[in-house]
């Protein structure tokens, strides 16, 4: 009877981290979580802890097991809180990191970790779709501490054999997401309904663009990428969809998806640390065999319908819950 692999996700009560835990599970696979939050589901977990990956005891916790595979995900996940704090943001995602990779190159030499790291690392490009060559220049602290981890990790895996893939994640939306534009949308056009306002305000001119992938083809493509680790070292991977769209066709496809009669109305200011435009280049992940699955139309759809079924609690009302999971 074959043993069952055992994989390490941190970060895993979040929003990615969730969608993450529930489909390696469906996979087989033995999982080690370790989030700031409680598990919604502890029964996914064979062990779990709770608090910082910084004061976390990597050798006590996964003791004589061998890792397969372990997802990084803890730290925040806010450009706009890391541009007013950019102190916690480094705290919450480099000692933490740190103390994962040092626990690896102690005891899990032949892991393959896999960090979700971010676009942001790429800035404002300077051609599109963006390669996974493209300049590393962040213009946010999120962005410069997604490339610090990733600098860090990649030295610890040259230094000590384990392998690592940086999973550079353009702009993820889905359900169970309780931050970012699609939110915010929606929770600015319901509100805006109930006051009998025609217009909702937005950041930006409506013109910058995004390629926007689904949680569950992020995690799909995090699994494949697990599945075809690196012979040695460490290397990027575009995680994205390939199609660039503005925020105004985004902001209509939400709001003629709720049937609200409002329309958006933006401010022409951008927020700090926001890029103009986004697009990848996913030749990279396609060559493993990955194709998106859900079409942005669909993708809305779903959310939307999840944020219906919230619309009466007062957390929908009031906005985004604090998101830290580390």
């Amino acid at each position: 009877m074959a043993e069952i692999e055992s994989i390490l996700i941190t970060g895993a009560s979040g929003f990615l981290g969730a969608w993450l835990s529930e489909a390696a599970r469906e996979q087989g696979f033995e999982l080690i979580g370790v989030d700031l939050v409680k598990p919604r589901s502890p029964k996914l977990y064979g062990a779990f802890a709770e608090g910082p990956c910084a004061g976390v005891d990597f050798a006590a916790l996964v003791g004589a097991r061998k890792l397969r595979t372990v997802f990084h995900l803890a730290g925040s996940a806010s450009v706009p809180q890391s541009v007013e704090n950019p102190v916690d943001d480094f705290a919450s995602l480099l000692p933490g990191t740190a103390t994962l990779a040092a626990y690896l190159m102690r005891c899990q030499r032949e892991t393959h970790l896999v960090l979700f790291s971010s676009a942001a690392v790429y800035g404002d490009p300077v051609r599109l779709p963006i390669p996974e060559t493209g300049r590393v220049a962040p213009i946010s602290p999120y962005g410069i501490h997604k490339a610090a981890a990733e600098n860090l990790i990649g030295h610890y895996a040259r230094v000590s054999g384990f392998r690592a893939s940086f999973l550079r994640i353009f702009s993820a939306y889905g359900e169970g997401l309780r931050r970012q534009v699609v939110w915010d949308i929606c929770r600015k056009a319901t509100a805006a309904r109930k006051r009998g306002e025609r217009f909702i305000s937005l950041h930006g001119t409506g013109l910058e663009t995004r390629d926007f992938i689904h949680a569950a083809d992020i995690v799909r493509a995090a699994l494949l990428v697990a599945a075809h680790p690196p012979v040695a070292g460490s290397r990027i991977i575009n995680v994205a969809t390939g199609i660039e769209t503005s925020i105004r066709m985004l902001a209509e496809s939400v709001i003629r998806e709720l049937a609200c009669p409002v329309e958006p109305a933006f401010s022409g200011v951008a927020r700090a640390g926001d890029p103009l435009h986004w697009r990848a280049d996913i030749t990279a992940l396609r060559e493993l065999g990955f194709a998106p699955s859900i079409s942005l139309a669909e993708g809305i759809a779903r959310a939307v319908r999840w944020q219906k079924s919230l619309a009466d609690r007062p957390d929908f009302a009031e906005g985004a819950r604090p998101v830290a999971h580390s």
